[in-house]
């Protein structure tokens, strides 16, 4: 990416919407950071989404052409649908023209379920970003206060080598494992699986409050996930490497509402 946006560095790349689904929100942060350190001009939009599609270009290059025979650019011609030229196209170089044409519009349609993607706008293109849905808390609502307030009780850094390590990749950031909550208002230890039977819909994110920070952070729970334990990535930074214990918790699911 980093190539072509500098091949074509005279455009004025303007904005980049950027969308992530599934694994690629764990690594969605890093990769918007080093796209603004690049395009620090840019405004970045873009949010946490189910899944999405982009179109992966088939274009042939007029030097890749320029080498076929004729009886190729005509057996090329004919796979992407091209028809009728044999007896109107004569010359070499008509045939050429008329390949890169047809293949400029034959894009193969890639649906992103675990990735990073989007669009990297430039010139004077007009972009207005506006939130279309928000998360809301899926928590009980204690008697005389407005939520629950949950802590993370038991927490395991664990990192790649370890044993036991959950995820087989050596290139992996660390992972916090999350195995116990306690419900402060009430005192009761609970498993992950054993609160969570509690709730009525089927969490779709967790919200983290680390005790030495003042932010919250959100990151999502995909349905692949262990009922027994919540995984939440790590970026190798020492402030995401500091122990979760006793880090507020709660867990959310999409809403139309922004």
């Amino acid at each position: 990416l980093r190539a072509t946006l500098e091949g074509r560095a005279g455009v004025g790349w303007k904005a980049v919407i950027v969308y992530s689904c599934g694994r690629g929100t764990y690594f969605v942060e890093s990769f918007v950071s080093r796209m603004q350190r690049f395009l620090p001009d840019a405004a970045i939009v873009g949010g946490i989404c189910e899944s999405g599609y982009v179109t992966e270009s088939k274009a042939l290059t007029r030097e890749t052409l320029s080498r076929m025979s004729v009886r190729q650019l005509k057996r090329k011609s004919e796979s992407l649908g091209g028809g009728g030229e044999r007896g109107e196209i004569l010359e070499e170089l008509e045939l050429v023209d008329h390949v890169l044409k047809l293949s400029q519009h034959r894009n193969k349609l890639i649906h992103c379920e675990d990735s990073v993607f989007g669009v990297v706008l430039g010139g004077g293109v007009p972009v207005r970003s506006m939130v279309s849905r928000g998360v809301r808390s899926i928590l009980p609502d204690s008697p005389g206060r407005s939520s629950p307030r949950v802590t993370v009780q038991s927490v395991e850094l664990s990192r790649s080598g370890d044993d036991p390590f959950l995820l087989r990749s050596r290139a992996l950031k660390p992972i916090n494992i999350i195995r116990e909550i306690i419900d402060e208002n009430t005192g009761v230890i609970s498993s992950i699986s054993d609160f969570l039977s509690q709730v009525t819909h089927a969490a779709e994110f967790v919200r983290l409050k680390r005790p030495s920070q003042d932010g919250f952070e959100l990151h999502p729970m995909p349905h692949y996930q262990a009922a027994e334990h919540i995984i939440v990535m790590a970026n190798g930074s020492d402030d995401e490497e500091e122990s979760l214990y006793s880090a507020e918790i709660d867990f959310f699911v999409l809403t139309g509402e922004a």
